[in-house]
């Protein structure tokens, strides 16, 4: 794991290897997890680089059935990590 620092100094561990000086962090709103680059995302999801980068652009809504974000961005995606916590927890009330 890498610690990524973020422009408020918060030090994130995330998985993934650093590419180069213009990686962006990205975070799965489900699950939590923190990655160096969108290239370390898609690599972890199993999925083309490309398909990371087209859900991440919000071109789809989901990339294998997972929500990820740019660290960046988590204040934009707010409203989708509190619908998917509410939603976990109501399948587990269940």
């Amino acid at each position: 794991m890498k610690k990524i620092n973020i422009q408020n100094e918060a030090n994130i561990n995330g998985i993934g290897n650093l590419n180069g000086g213009n990686c962006k962090p990205v975070i799965c709103i489900d699950t939590g997890d923190v990655f160096t680059s969108c290239f370390d995302a898609a690599e972890f999801a199993g999925v083309h680089f490309s398909a990371m980068s087209f859900h991440l652009r919000g071109k789809s809504r989901t990339c294998n059935g997972k929500h990820y974000v740019y660290l960046s961005k988590v204040n934009e995606g707010l409203n989708a990590i509190v619908t998917r916590l509410r939603e976990t927890a109501a399948v587990e009330a269940d």
